[in-house]
Parts: C-alpha cells; sequence; structure tokens
C-alpha cells in the first residue's frame, strides 16, 4: 500500500484519564479500486500494526535503538517545558491535566517518565493492546464511503449514525 509506512501517516498515542486511558493507532489510507478499504485496514493496517509491529515492539528489545529511546523521552520532557513558558499556557496545562488525571500525575509525569524501560512499554502494550480486542473506526469523506459501503458491510463493519447510536440520542 503506498505510503501506510511513512512516518507522516501513521501514529499512535495514548491518552491518560482519571479512570482510565484511551490506546490509538492511526493510518491515513489513500484510495484504491483494486483493494477494499476493508481489506486494507484487516490485513495491512490492523495485521501489520497490531499483529507485527506493535508484537515486534514486545518480543524484540532492539525494537528501538537507545538513542531513539532518548530522543522519544527528550521530546516529551520539552514539550512540557514549552507548556510552562507562559502563565496562560501554564494554567491551560495544569487545568487540563488536573481535570483528566491529577496535578500530581502532571508535575510527576517527566520523571516518572525518565524511570519507564522497555519491558515497561512491553508489558504496558502487551497488556492494554496485544490482549484485548481492538475496536477499529474509520472516519471516510461521505463519497469515498458510498464507493466502499458493501465491502466494509460485508466485512463486518457498522456505520454509526444518530439512528443507531444511543449517545447521541441521551443528550436530546
Amino acid at each position: 500500500m503506498p505510503a501506510l509506512y511513512d512516518k507522516d501517516y501513521l501514529g499512535g498515542y495514548y491518552y491518560t484519564q482519571r479512570d482510565g486511558g484511551q490506546v490509538s493507532f492511526y493510518s491515513y489510507c489513500f484510495a484504491d479500486p483494486a483493494l477494499p478499504l476493508a481489506d486494507r485496514v484487516k490485513t495491512a493496517f490492523q495485521g501489520a500494526v497490531v499483529s507485527g509491529e506493535i508484537a515486534s515492539m514486545v518480543s524484540d528489545p532492539s525494537y528501538f535503538s537507545d538513542s531513539e529511546f532518548a530522543v522519544v523521552k527528550q521530546r516529551l520532557e520539552d514539550e512540557q517545558i514549552l507548556n510552562l513558558e507562559t502563565p496562560e499556557k501554564f494554567i491551560e496545562t495544569l487545568s487540563f491535566w488536573w481535570a483528566v488525571a491529577s496535578t500530581e500525575y502532571f508535575f510527576d509525569y517527566v520523571p516518572n517518565m525518565k524511570k519507564v524501560e522497555r519491558a515497561d512499554i512491553a508489558a504496558f502494550l502487551q497488556d492494554f493492546v496485544l490482549a484485548n480486542v481492538p475496536v477499529v473506526a474509520l472516519r471516510m469523506n461521505p463519497a469515498d464511503w458510498k464507493a466502499e459501503v458493501d465491502s466494509l458491510a460485508a466485512a463486518g463493519f457498522a456505520t454509526v449514525s444518530a439512528e443507531i447510536a444511543f449517545w447521541w440520542k441521551e443528550g436530546k
């Protein structure tokens, strides 16, 4: 698949929250009439990323080099420093983390993050990614969805709409 492994088209994150968190991986897929999107999601993205790359991160201690590991930690620390440079940004950042986790979590984040080792990441990925059933969500251009709706339905994907989503109805 063109550009699947380009760093600008793949990503992932763990969003910490007071009562749990969300692990997300994403990819931008290009239209390809020769290969339905459902097949690309199940084989190329889900298979290659979760079963391939994530499993390799767990099983191969050399997946990330020492320098790559250090760069990620430094970038996270730099980001926090930038978020504290002005009073406005400090208040915005602190209030966000107070609401979703705690102020203690925020102030201890960099020191705790620096303690993280490869084994910690492998255990986290094993317990919270590989050992769980994924939810795969697709956001699509309406015209692309119309072209793919039959192959998506055949692959077991459901379209979420206001008519079938209880959470849209509860707020009304």
